[in-house]
């Protein structure tokens, strides 16, 4: 658990983050092509938060305070296990308050 939970959150949260960044891309109106050339660009999870808030990858501090605004402090401590543990172990108290708490955010954010 402790070596995979986390990425399958991080997993989770980067499909959740991608609609809004999509539907922002689509509302300036750039073609798909271009679109999608944005999105791979954003190799970290923080980069696609970027991105779904302002459609632009090197937000990230501006970001994740927003974040942190809207969602609480919470959310950004979540993202971060999240990215820590999509690269090792990290400690699970928890599993099903993890998954709570991804299945929340994920919901909340899809709502960008």
């Amino acid at each position: 658990m402790a070596r995979v939970l986390a990425g399958l959150c991080r997993t989770a949260l980067e499909a959740a983050f991608l609609e809004p960044a999509r539907r922002r891309l689509l509302g300036t109106g750039l073609p798909h092509d271009e679109i999608e050339r944005r999105i791979a660009k954003a190799h970290k999870l923080t980069e696609l938060v970027s991105l779904a808030l302002y459609g632009e990858t090197d937000r990230v501090g501006e970001a994740l305070t927003d974040l942190t605004r809207a969602y609480g402090q919470q959310a950004t401590d979540h993202i971060r296990w999240c990215n820590r543990g999509s690269h090792g172990a990290v400690p699970v108290d928890d599993v099903e308050e993890i998954i709570r708490r991804t299945a929340d955010l994920a919901k909340a954010v899809r709502s960008l």
